[in-house]
């Protein structure tokens, strides 16, 4: 009997969805071996014994709300590493020792969030982390990352938050990103990046806030957060910068801004004046400020209501008198001052005050 067209379609639709059930990513790379895996569901936490694979068949979940990796020896994450656990739950993978993570190693999956804290991790392959679709954080920090690929990240809607915190990080791109509209908060503070380029983050329209802190930067392009209308707050404390004079047309709802323990002597307050209404905290301590920028600073915040933490506890401020024209603030050259004067700046404030 011949089939009419609208029986194929139907047969067809059957045969597609068929595919689709069956497209459950099959374990066929060995990343677990006799591996601890602590599942913690809403009525109980208990512990399974995992060879191959992590996923909804090898350890029966029902009411799943953590699964936790510990103190293991797992080289490489492969594909399909975990796979096929639709649950909303957080992956915590932590405390391991782990070199690689292959292609597709997260697969079919719908956490929320995964970590991979402190697994000494140096290499991410290309989609790495790739359409996981409730994912929202990703946890990368205490590893030993120097570089990472393009699209390591990639079709990631709900993504908000990923730390890069304390690796060895030299430089910051963000073609490690694709397709992750939603990404809002960026954390690098503590690796050795050198400098932030420009147009650094002009794909991350919904960025809220960004840390530098403790890296080894010197240079910050003029164009380098360009834009970022939402930005929030940026902290750039305890690097090597010299000179700080940003475009910040695109940027005016600034609340948090650090750049303590620098080398600073000069910030134009063309700088801060997009801020006037909305800043409210700036740290500028552990600068050997020029005493007329010292002085101008102050003055600006007093105007605009911002509060400046501009010395260390019990500490007397040090600023810098330069030779010539010492009334005006202006951005000099080093022959300009004095050989010395770097010296004189205070290091490893714990304690700030106003």
């Amino acid at each position: 009997m011949k089939m009419s067209s609208y029986q194929f379609i139907v047969v067809s639709l059957v045969v597609l969805i068929a595919q689709c059930v069956s497209a459950k990513y099959v374990c066929s790379e060995v990343t677990f071996k006799n591996t601890l895996v602590t599942i913690i569901e809403s009525d109980r936490t208990h512990r399974k014994t995992v060879t191959g694979c992590i996923s909804d068949e090898t350890l029966l979940l029902k009411n799943l709300k953590t699964i936790l990796v510990q103190g293991q020896q797992i080289p490489t994450l492969y594909k399909g590493a975990v796979s096929n656990i639709p649950h909303f739950f957080g992956l915590k993978i932590e405390n391991n020792s782990i070199a690689t993570v292959k292609r597709w190693a997260f697969l079919n999956l719908g956490a929320h969030s995964i970590s991979l804290n402190n697994n000494g991790i140096e290499w991410l392959n290309e989609g790495s982390f790739e359409n996981l679709p409730s994912l929202e954080t990703i946890d990368l920090e205490y590893n030993e990352i120097r570089v990472l690929p393009k699209d390591a990240f990639v079709n990631l809607h709900n993504l908000s938050m990923v730390s890069f915190g304390h690796n060895y990080l030299e430089a910051f791109d963000q073609n490690w990103f694709n397709d992750t509209p939603n990404l809002e908060y960026i954390f690098l503070h503590n690796n050795q990046l050198k400098s932030i380029s420009k147009d650094a983050f002009s794909k991350f329209g919904n960025l809220k806030a960004a840390t530098f802190e403790n890296n080894w930067i010197e240079y910050v392009d003029r164009d380098a957060f360009r834009g970022v209308s939402k930005l929030g707050e940026l902290y750039l404390g305890n690097n090597r910068i010299r000179h700080l004079d940003l475009d910040w047309s695109d940027v005016h709802s600034l609340r948090f801004m650090g750049v303590d323990d620098n080398q600073l002597t000069y910030i134009p307050l063309s700088t801060l004046k997009p801020f006037e209404d909305s800043l409210q905290h700036f740290w500028i301590h552990a600068n050997p400020w020029q005493c007329s920028c010292f002085d101008q600073i102050g003055e600006w915040a007093t105007v605009h209501n911002v509060k400046l933490w501009w010395r260390c506890k019990k500490i007397d401020l040090f600023c810098y008198v330069p030779q010539k024209n010492s009334a005006v603030c202006q951005n000099r050259t080093d022959t300009e001052l004095d050989s010395n004067f770097l010296q004189y700046s205070v290091h490893d404030c714990a304690k700030v005050t106003t």
